[in-house]
This record gives structure tokens, sequence and C-alpha cells, in this order.
């Protein structure tokens, strides 16, 4: 499914940690409802060298960044934002028309990729350089503080839009920044793969007047997604997981045939191709070591790949020869095979060990998206555009598992291994769109025959991920409507 997203970089004590704060720049959070970057000291630096650069997102099924807009305001009393129309363009002055407030010398116009200043008012308008404005909308800002933007790739390359080339550019000077308005402008421009879909921006934030400083809230992006959310959370996000984090340990006991140093998994002692063994924890001899006191282990090969992950067993290497006839305790580590199947009443465990999703559920929290409250919209101030996104359904997403083996031994350990690992992980991120979800671990441990197969053990087990969202509405294009102050929202 193609969908628009809008995704928000909040500005909040949690977040904290993943900033880096550079010179005068802080974060503020002593007010409860409404922490924001600011500027610090007092009286508030004048200088252009004061900015955060925030963390970074790499959601993988991100298609083109669309659209910008930081949520801000100043700490002026007299600072608006609002439209205005420019028509009869002669030379830098224009008539225009603004319903919500009268124009004043100074203010800041914008339009396009371009800003100037107010020069002179009165039935018209003079601009200080209206050489590159024409009739139509444009933007006033009325403020001594300004917040200028670069953003950020995967190897934290900084880049900015340079308008007199009309391309993306790393800085030289630290002049090159953007304003916001441009960065919208030229989102879609951006080049993902030069990016490799990582996304992070720099905010700096910058002041005329000493007693004044800039109030960023957040920061917002619309992209454009190929995302399935349930195909995402389970097959993108949470299987390739477990695959990297859930170890877990089997123990093999062998005779060798002859001397050697080296034991092939395939050839020598074949163990079952359920195994995805990653690495070998130790190795005794126990015909010279009986109490396993000495690791005779050295190395592990990996097997050759397997196809849809893993590998096939591969090689332990020893650190000494060791003589035939002798018994050999090998303890390696491995992830079991995982698969998803929900749609049978009965089926056939081809490998074991095997981990199978048996039940996935939608518990429904609430269903939003007939409602208002939650709903998320993005603007472009510059056109009065919007984009209105309504809110998600939001549910657990609750998962049935059993882990099936051919020993006891193996159930039990395997067992504890995800019952360790789910105690340590407590949110899995979406692969896809790059946003952390709660894991919740239902402790069951039942320690069955299978109703499937005989002879094989089984380990079941329950775990959610919460609060998930999954967008069901198309968002909607909107036109937006000045109201009173410095208030642009959606209609």
């Amino acid at each position: 499914m193609i969908i628009d997203i809008i995704k928000t970089w909040d500005f909040c004590s949690q977040e904290r940690s993943t900033m880096t704060f550079h010179n005068s720049a802080r974060l503020n959070t002593q007010h409860a409802t409404n922490p924001r970057l600011q500027l610090s000291g007092t009286p508030f630096p004048t200088n252009d060298d004061n900015y955060v650069v925030t963390k970074s997102t790499f959601p993988h099924r991100v298609m083109k960044w669309k659209m910008f807009e930081p949520i801000w305001s100043t700490t002026e009393p007299y600072f608006k934002e609002f439209s205005i129309l420019l028509s009869n363009k002669n030379g830098s002055t224009f008539d225009y028309v603004s319903h919500v407030h009268q124009l004043e010398v100074g203010d800041h116009v914008y339009q396009s990729d371009y800003r100037t200043t107010v020069a002179s008012v009165g039935s018209d308008v003079t601009l200080s350089d209206g050489s590159q404005f024409q009739d139509g909308r444009a933007l006033v800002v009325r403020s001594k503080c300004e917040v200028l933007y670069r953003i950020y790739d995967a190897d934290d390359n900084q880049w900015f839009y340079n308008t007199n080339t009309s391309t993306w550019e790393q800085p030289v000077t630290n002049d090159d920044w953007s304003t916001p308005y441009v960065i919208n402008n030229h989102f879609p421009d951006l080049d993902l793969k030069t990016f490799n879909q990582t996304l992070g921006f720099l905010v700096n934030l910058r002041t005329s007047d000493p007693t004044h400083t800039p109030l960023v809230m957040s920061l917002q992006v619309l992209g454009q997604y190929d995302l399935e959310f349930a195909e995402d959370m389970i097959f993108d996000s949470i299987i390739p997981q477990l695959e990297e984090k859930l170890t877990c340990t089997t123990q093999v006991v062998m005779r060798l045939n002859s001397d050697t140093d080296t034991i092939n998994l395939s050839t020598d002692y074949q163990i079952s191709d359920g195994y995805n063994i990653t690495d070998v924890e130790v190795v005794y001899n126990r015909s010279d070591d009986p109490n396993r006191v000495n690791d005779i282990s050295s190395s592990y090969i990996l097997g050759t790949p397997k196809r849809g992950g893993g590998h096939n067993p591969g090689v332990v290497v020893l650190n000494s020869v060791q003589t035939s006839g002798s018994i050999l305790e090998l303890k390696l580590r491995f992830f079991p095979e995982i698969a998803v199947n929900t749609s049978r009443e009965y089926y056939e465990v081809a490998k074991v060990p095997l981990m199978v999703f048996e039940h996935i559920e939608k518990k429904t929290r609430v269903v939003s998206s007939k409602s208002e409250l939650g709903r998320n919209y993005i603007r472009n101030k510059l056109t009065l555009e919007g984009v209105l996104e309504d809110a998600p359904e939001q549910y657990d997403l609750i998962v049935e598992y059993a882990v099936f083996t051919d020993n006891q031994t193996d159930q039990y350990r395997i067992g504890e291994a995800i019952h360790r690992l789910f105690n340590t992980l407590n949110m899995v991120s979406s692969w896809g769109l790059d946003v952390p979800y709660p894991v919740v671990s239902d402790d069951i441990y039942r320690s069955q025959n299978s109703p499937n197969v005989a002879d094989v053990n089984t380990h079941v087990g329950r775990f959610r991920i919460v609060n998930f969202v999954e967008f069901i509405s198309e968002p909607k294009n909107v036109y937006l409507v000045d109201y009173l102050q410095n208030t642009m929202t959606t209609n």
C-alpha cells in the first residue's frame, strides 16, 4: 500500500539523550506542557552558531519526503505569522490584502525560495528587494528571531539547499543554512539513495534581540511509504530482531573417529539444519578433562547461507589436535527456524528446532480514525495548503507462538532464552517506519507433546506489541485558514 504518513520529532525530556547541543542552544523542559528548544543565557546570545542536532530516523519503506514544517514560536509578545495576497507588481511595490493583521516596516516576507523585509507600507507595500517576488500569496513573519535548518544523512554529512545553484549541497560556511520554507519546497528532490533513507536535522536558533529567543516545539515531515503495517511488524521487524537477539544453546556429545583440530557439523557430526548455528560457546574433551575445566574451542566458521536467512552447519575450529576416540562435548549457539502459520488447524513440523507464530490477533484499544481526537496535520504556510491525517487505529498485536524441539533439554533452553529476551527487549522498532513500540511478554510456560506430531517437545508462549498503530484512512489535502493572532489551522 502506498500511503503518506506524518512523522514528528518531539523535543521533550525523554528525547534529551538523543540530541546534541552546541554552544548556547538548550532544551527547556520546565514548561510541562510545552517543552522546547531555545537559546540559554541572560541576555540571549546574538551570534549565529547556536544549534541542536536531532536524532535521525531510518524508515526502510520511505519512498519520498514530501513536506517539512517546524512548529515554532518566540518569546516576543508581538510575534505573528500571517498570509498576505500581493498584486499589481510594480518593481518592488505591490498592492496587498491582509485579512487579519496590518503590515509593519521590518516585517519579514517569504515567497517561494525568497525572503525580504517590508521597507514601507501604506495603501500599498514596498519590499526591500522585491525583484524575485510575484503577484500571489506570501508569508509575513513579525519577529527578530529566526530558525534555520540543515539536514544530515546516514554518514553524518550535512546538507542545505543552495538557491543560487538550485541543488542540495554540503555547507562550506556558517551562512549555508536553509529556511524551513526552502527545505519544504525542495524536500521531494532529496536523493534517498544518497541519504540511505536516513534523515536528521540541525536546528540553528538565532535572534537579533538579546531579550528574546526562538522556541521550537517539534519538527514534522510528510513521507510517502510503501508499507503493509502488519507485514512490516511481523515479518520485517519482530522476526529479524528475534533472529538477531535470541541466543540459544544446544549441547552435542560426539566421539572422534580420527585425530583432528576441526569438526565439520555437516559431515563429521550431522546436526539438524533446523539449528542455525552462529558460534561455538565452549568445547570440552571429556576424556582428558572430565570436570569440564579447559575450553579447547578456538573459533567457528559459518556454513553456507540458507535461502531465507541463517546458515547451514559450519566448522568448529579447536585450539589443538584432539586424539581419535576422545569424547568431545560442544555447546553451540544458535537461533531456531521461525515460521508464521496462522491459517491451518494442523501442520507438519518439517524440522526442529522450530518457532511457529501460531496465532496473531489484533485487540483494538481505540478506533479513533472516525474521531477528531488524535488527528495530525502538516502545513505549507507559503501557499496556505496542507495535509490532514486522520488518527490511526490503535491496538495491541498479540502473538502466540510454539517452539518445537526433539529433546527436552533444548526445549527448556529455548524457553529460558525467549524469557530472557523479552525481559530485556522493552521495545521493538518498526522496520518500515522506524517507530518504536513497547513489548510485553505474557509468562506462559507449558511443556507438552505437540498435537501436530508425535515425539516432539513443545514450549508455548505469548507476547504483545502494545499500542501498535495502523493508518486506515488516506490523508486529505486541505486549505488553511488564517485565524486571529498567529494561528494557522486546517479547514
